[in-house]
């Protein structure tokens, strides 16, 4: 009887390992995926961050040019005048 006991008990206490071991195996590969998915959403949000600050620099050109041409037409405008 008691090595029945005892034979239950160590079958028990592999089992328990076991799943103790599979939940060990199952946290990690859920932080592994966690962070993966941070690094993902990192790249995205600097990819954004990269694109917006091409944008804005290409805005910035388009308002210099014109700028530029609002001047000319102006001086333009002034030569017709005089002349």
């Amino acid at each position: 009887m008691y090595t029945k006991f005892k034979q239950d008990r160590e079958e028990e206490f592999h089992l328990m390992s076991n799943r103790k071991a599979g939940e060990e195996g199952a946290r990690r590969e859920r932080a592994n995926e966690m962070m993966a998915k941070l690094q993902r959403s990192q790249k995205a949000v600097e990819n954004f961050m990269k694109e917006r600050a091409h944008q804005n620099m290409l805005d910035q050109e388009e308002r210099k040019l014109q700028e530029e041409d609002v001047k000319c037409k102006l001086t333009r405008k002034m030569r017709l005048r005089t002349h």
